[in-house]
């Protein structure tokens, strides 16, 4: 049975809806808290099958302020770039991915949206992409396409929403699972931080529905690149 390593940035931010289709596939994974667990960076380095790379708002990577143990983090990933590990990220998770294989990320506000994304191939995510779907952004600053990577999806205005790298590493621009209660815990958690208009969270609560449809064609595809269904070893 395969086993997903998930870096939890922030309290508010968890894999969501993602959740309830990897247990369906009984595909195992364990949260590292690095913001409560002193022993973290040994947890990261165990062995596993995959990781995943959540969210950090408020915080940036190239704008204050920054996650912490950023360097760290790096190396974990970097890590498991170098053993071909499949990486999934999303929001700031997708920086970190960027930033590790030498791409680059945009200085950009703390930023709550529902924005619209375009496949840009018709064979994304094995086809399984589909051709629009929302993409809510919760995150500061914004992660470009590394080096060398194929942008699946894009915005109207043809910034990149998803890339993919090294075959098996997916980087997206929002969460495609997220819930709209995890923005709001996230406000409630952080009131110093400027959210935004909070009209924002009724739209994102009315892109919820759309967001579920488009996520479940969308694992199909994420697991068929990472080989999550694949039994260990294989």
């Amino acid at each position: 049975m395969q086993t997903i390593a998930v870096l939890q940035n922030s309290d508010a931010e968890h894999l969501g809806l993602v959740e309830d289709h990897l247990e369906g596939r009984n595909i195992r994974f364990r949260y590292i808290r690095p913001a409560h667990d002193s022993d973290w960076i040994r947890k990261a380095e165990l062995p596993k099958d995959g990781l995943i790379l959540l969210g950090a708002a408020p915080y940036g990577t190239v704008s204050d302020p920054i996650i912490p143990a950023l360097n760290h983090k790096l190396r974990i990933i970097e890590t498991g770039l170098r053993k071909n590990l499949p990486i999934l990220a999303f929001g700031t998770g997708a920086q970190l991915l960027s930033l590790a294989l030498n791409g680059t990320v945009a200085p950009m506000n703390l930023t709550v949206s529902v924005d619209r994304a375009y496949r840009t191939d018709d064979n994304a995510l094995n086809s399984f992409l589909p051709v629009e779907f929302p993409v809510i952004t919760f995150m500061r600053d914004a992660p470009l396409a590394p080096p060398g990577s194929a942008i699946l999806a894009e915005s109207r205005d043809r910034n990149p929403m998803l890339f993919q790298a090294q075959d098996n590493c997916l980087g997206f621009f929002g969460h495609p699972g997220i819930k709209s209660a995890m923005i709001e815990d996230a406000i409630v958690q952080a009131p110093a931080y400027d959210f935004g208009n909070s009209d924002v969270l009724s739209e994102i609560r009315c892109a919820q529905v759309e967001l579920e449809n488009a996520l479940v064609s969308m694992m199909t595809g994420i697991i068929q690149i990472t080989g999550w269904m694949r039994e260990t070893g294989a």
